[in-house]
């Protein structure tokens, strides 16, 4: 995107006045987030969510593999709330595949200069939605899974709930892997901050040390991060963390 485009969408943004809050979801984000998502339908607050048709087709042919695609499907269809919004995919979107036409409808949205994050539980989409400068919210991919095995063993659940202490936001309820790393970040207009205390140093992309400010650092996806001697590359961005896989 060039700097003429972000100059007509920021322009876009301050006469709308970004009041105005969307999230777009994909199939995995409702079927395993049902619950989440029909909060926020019913809630009292401004937020307005969009289902691309995309993502109906896709709980449509998941129906008779997955209870949760069923139950979200016939919610979906059945809900006559305002907040709730259906997309089209447009015309000249529709030789794309099917990931490539749920993020048209975000930048769909964003180009127009509103407030829109995409809600997803796809590790790989989260991460595509980010190299566009998009806004995206990843969610738990194995929820199901985790409160299932949690009813039947104590001691998983404990683990569970050990590995959730440090998640200050439960907006992020993504897993990580032994060779992972998350850590808190802030988002000022496009930019990442990080906190840099001593033992923290991020390179970019050309190997140079970036230099902090208030203890504060900018970070990007697939820069390198050395925490305690360890090196990391930054695998993903969200809305409130930074997933570092250990290199």
């Amino acid at each position: 995107m060039n700097l003429f485009d972000r100059v007509v969408i920021w322009i876009r943004r301050l006469i709308k006045g970004c009041k105005q809050k969307f999230e777009v979801w994909d199939a995995s984000a409702v079927s395993m987030w049902l619950d989440r998502l029909q909060e926020k339908i019913e809630s009292e607050n401004d937020l307005i969510i969009i289902v691309p048709e995309t993502v109906m087709s896709q709980l449509f042919d998941d129906s008779n593999k997955s209870e949760g695609a069923d139950k979200a499907h016939k919610y979906l269809l059945d809900c006559q709330n305002e907040k709730l919004k259906f997309a089209t995919i447009a015309p000249n979107n529709r030789t794309l595949t099917v990931e490539e036409q749920l993020l048209s409808v975000v930048e769909e949205y964003y180009i127009q200069g509103y407030n829109v994050t995409f809600v997803t539980c796809n590790h790989n989409m989260a991460f595509r939605a980010k190299l566009r400068e998009l806004n995206c919210l990843l969610y738990q991919e194995n929820r199901v899974d985790s409160e299932q095995n949690t009813l039947k063993d104590e001691p998983a659940k404990k683990t569970q709930e050990a590995r959730n202490t440090n998640m200050t936001n439960e907006e992020l309820v993504c897993d990580i892997s032994k060779d992972e790393k998350q850590m808190k970040c802030k988002h000022v207009g496009k930019d990442t901050y990080i906190y840099t205390p001593p033992g923290i140093v991020v390179y970019d992309s050309k190997g140079k040390k970036r230099i902090g400010k208030n203890g504060k650092t900018i970070v990007r996806p697939a820069e390198r991060i050395v925490c305690d001697d360890v090196e990391y590359i930054v695998k993903l961005i969200t809305e409130t963390h930074i997933i570092m896989k250990k290199v």
